[in-house]
């Protein structure tokens, strides 16, 4: 069984945690070392009201916390961690999350999962991705 998210006690566990923006090592990376899916929530910039959402993968060798540091590290020394939507929009990001697969003992479903997820959401979500980048 796939676990769900919920804001509070994520938050709380640090499975969901909250960009602080000026400030690298203020936030943690959400299962650290781990195989999974991973999450970015953020708004777009000109935008603010407008949500959107990263869904991308960690298997084979990759952890979540490398895939989200790639993301991130970029906009270090920046005033805010953004990231490029595939339809050219800038989108300021606000959390991240990751399920951990290797604590399921299922880290080879990742790449399934991403696909499933970007598939069945791109019609009812603002995906920031597409299948496929």
């Amino acid at each position: 069984m796939i676990p769900t998210f919920d804001k509070t006690s994520g938050l709380e566990k640090s499975e969901i945690v909250k960009i602080i923006h000026k400030d690298w090592n203020g936030f943690p990376f959400p299962n650290n070392g781990t195989a999974g899916v991973y999450f970015l929530f953020g708004h777009e910039k000109a935008l603010a009201d407008k949500n959107g959402l990263y869904i991308g993968k960690a298997s084979f060798g990759s952890k979540t916390s490398n895939r989200l540091y790639a993301h991130l590290h970029p906009y270090r020394e920046k005033d805010l961690y953004e990231m490029n939507g595939y339809r050219g929009e800038v989108y300021v990001l606000d959390y991240m999350a990751s399920l951990d697969l290797d604590k399921l003992q299922i880290p080879f479903m990742a790449p399934s999962l991403e696909e499933y997820l970007i598939t069945n959401l791109r019609h009812s979500l603002n995906l920031i991705n597409g299948i496929g980048n």
